[in-house]
């Protein structure tokens, strides 16, 4: 996508703690992706500490109330039920619909949005699927990384000295990561290289 992974944080169901952490993410970062507490439990608390952060409210929106109750039906959706905490979002939400890539039909469902902030789901394999079928909002056709593996049959202790040197000599044009690997039988080290420049790499 040509996107670096600036900072990862990881923090307690509260909303004051994710509130403070977004607002400090969305002014020093491109963009906010979050993962968890969309649901329609006591502690799923991520859309209101996403309004919180901005100085919002949450609200029901209308499209999202739509949704939910074709999901689960009108009996099982009133306005008091547990699950219509899953449309109330953020005032100034927008509602991102994804595409299927392997059907390319349009996702039934959409992920919120609250400025450059992307508020995705905590189930992994739902957050690879709205990522998969969302990433031209993040794609940056100015940038393009490269990448090598390269597997090594020693131990990684035996080459800490000659990667720390090299990672010394080409950080931060190009990135190195070094992976001890304890059970396959063909390495036991695999290195990561990474760069935006194929010539460095």
């Amino acid at each position: 996508m040509g996107v670096k992974v600036a900072k990862i944080s990881v923090l307690p169901d509260e909303v004051e703690a994710i509130a403070t952490e977004v607002k400090s993410f969305a002014d020093r970062f491109t963009y906010v992706l979050t993962s968890g507490g969309i649901g329609p439990t006591h502690d799923d608390v991520t859309f209101e500490a996403v309004a919180k952060a901005f100085g919002e409210k949450i609200h029901l929106h209308p499209e999202m109330v739509k949704l939910v109750q074709k999901f689960f039906g009108p009996q099982k959706s009133k306005p008091e039920s547990p699950k219509m905490k899953l449309a109330c979002v953020p005032e100034s939400s927008l509602l991102n619909y994804g595409v299927d890539e392997k059907t390319g039909h349009r996702f039934p469902y959409p992920l919120i949005s609250v400025r450059n902030v992307y508020i995705f789901p905590g189930i992994p394999s739902l957050m690879k699927r709205a990522l998969d079928g969302l990433g031209h909002l993040f794609q940056n056709e100015k940038t393009q990384f490269y990448t090598r593996e390269i597997y090594v049959n020693v131990e990684e202790t035996r080459i800490a000295s000659v990667l720390n040197d090299a990672n010394a000599k080409f950080c931060p044009r190009t990135n190195l990561g070094s992976y001890p690997d304890w059970v396959s039988n063909y390495h036991r080290v695999k290195l990561i290289l990474d760069s935006d420049s194929e010539a460095d790499l």
